[in-house]
């Protein structure tokens, strides 16, 4: 738990969004309940909680800002839908994945994040473009200044604007499951090795302008092979031996 009384990892950038990629429409109501799931599942993508690490009813409603009760529902649908273990009332934890289950994991999102990017390629437009490029520099302005939380979180913005230009809706909410399970992930590593959000984005900037290259030729093999090559070096950062 941390001094201001959020869970570990929360930060305020993360306790304060209220949607998520593939659940975000402009203008929409939702109740609180609805505001509480889509926030978990921004922090749970952005690597706020460590593989399993239990979740604080209390905290996290007070960082939200939101009643115990709609908390309490989001934890019990989170852990309905496989994200998180237990349940609301006994408590409800991040999963520790296996290397069986990280593979899985990862041979899953080659095959589906590498279509929605192809799709992406061949259906983008300008000004969709324009947002990708300046979510890009967000990501070079945090791994310069070495700030894994904000590193990891404009990641998460660039990939899903590419994923969203898909036009799948579909597609893009199958995607953010594999990322919710992931996030604990990646953060953890993060955390634990100095300076890994320039090591790891120094290593993988090439390949984010090349699929930015592709994205702007509509180069659908360009775009599905960039993508591919990124995974592969997250995959690196999480230990694959």
């Amino acid at each position: 738990m941390r001094r201001d009384g959020r869970p570990k990892g929360v930060t305020a950038a993360a306790a304060t969004t209220n949607v998520t990629p593939a659940t975000a429409a402009a203008g929409a109501i939702v109740t609180l309940g609805e505001s509480a799931h889509q926030q978990l599942k921004q922090m749970l993508m952005q690597g706020a909680f460590t593989p399993g690490e239990a979740i604080p009813v209390r905290a996290v409603s007070e960082a939200l800002g939101i009643g115990a009760t709609p908390v309490r529902e989001a934890l019990q649908r989170l852990a309905a839908e496989g994200v998180l273990e237990g349940s609301a009332n006994m408590g409800v934890r991040t999963a520790r994945l296996e290397r069986a289950e990280l593979e899985t994991l990862y041979e899953t999102r080659m095959l589906l994040e590498g279509e929605a990017a192809a799709l992406a390629a061949r259906r983008i437009t300008a000004a969709e473009l324009l947002d990708i490029e300046e979510t890009f520099r967000r990501v070079v302005a945090a791994a310069d200044a070495g700030d894994a939380s904000a590193c990891l979180a404009a990641n998460m913005a660039f990939h899903f604007r590419i994923y969203a230009a898909s036009r799948l809706p579909l597609l893009v909410r199958c995607i953010e499951q594999m990322w919710l399970r992931i996030g604990p992930v990646l953060m953890e590593r993060a955390r634990s090795r100095p300076l890994t959000a320039r090591s790891f984005f120094g290593s993988s900037r090439a390949a984010h302008e090349r699929l930015l290259k592709a994205l702007k030729r509509h180069d659908t093999k360009g775009a599905r092979d960039g993508v591919r090559q990124l995974l592969y070096v997250g995959y690196d950062l999480e230990g694959r031996p």
